[in-house]
């Protein structure tokens, strides 16, 4: 059933582009034509559109008209040879369709998180500056004899970010897990927290690192609930009954 669904939201999908694209467009009066190319009319909104765009802030009108010509050209010359109506177009209609949903699931999830820095976790990455931080990389399960736990001892100035937000909220002793790298899960425990050679005044900006840090426990919270999800479901393989 999943996967009638999934072919007919594909086919949906490169249905809905095909018949945009094809499907006679309403007369537009001349006041709302902005170019018209081999006979098809682009309407004035085109113009607004891009310019929203980011990426369209910094360019004059005449550079941004230029470039909607030249999509309008490509779009016609790809239909005219075809291509619209070849399986690779439809695979990548699939995976654009998949990844804006996947897209809009997450900024959501991100956006809706009721998350904020206190001025104690403020204080204390302040506070952090100067100071070395002695640490052990734990691998998860570590059942391979051969790989040797890591330590090390660095300036809080010089851990990435990642790390002084995780290492700079811990106690000494605690461990701290599912910090990902690449597809490995691993655990960090913090072992000692020594006063650095040299402690300077901080003169950051506060606000600024209370963003970083909301951000930070945010991204945490959301990779526990994209943890969760998976804990939820049930996932099968053809040679397993269930994988956890």
């Amino acid at each position: 059933m999943k996967y009638l669904l999934t072919v007919f939201f594909i086919v949906l999908a490169v249905t809905a582009v095909t018949v945009f694209y094809n499907w006679p467009k309403p007369e537009m009066s001349a006041e709302d034509i902005l170019v018209t190319v081999n006979g098809h009319n682009l309407p004035q909104s085109m113009l607004a559109e891009k310019k929203s765009l980011s990426g369209y802030h910094s360019k004059d009108d005449k550079t941004i008209l230029d470039t909607i010509i030249i999509n309008e050209l490509l779009i016609q010359e790809a239909q005219r040879r075809g291509i619209d109506r070849e399986p690779k177009f439809r695979l990548a209609v699939q995976e654009y369709y998949e990844q804006s949903l996947i897209k809009i699931l997450i900024d959501r999830q991100f956006s809706d998180m009721d998350v904020q820095a206190t001025e104690e976790e403020v204080d204390q990455y302040i506070a952090n500056f100067g100071k070395i931080f002695t640490f052990t990389r734990l691998t998860e399960n570590n059942t391979d004899s051969s790989r040797i736990p890591e330590q090390r001892s660095l300036l809080f100035d010089d851990l990435s970010d990642s790390l002084k937000l995780m290492l700079g909220g811990m106690k000494v002793g605690d461990v701290v897990s599912d910090y990902f790298t690449g597809n490995e899960a691993v655990s960090f425990r913090l072992d000692k927290i020594e006063p650095g050679p040299k402690q300077e005044s901080f003169h950051g900006n506060r606000a600024a690192i209370r963003k970083i840090i909301t951000n930070y426990k945010k991204e945490r919270a959301l990779t526990a609930w994209i943890k969760e999800l998976r804990d939820r479901a049930t996932i099968t393989t053809p040679d397993t009954t269930e994988k956890p």
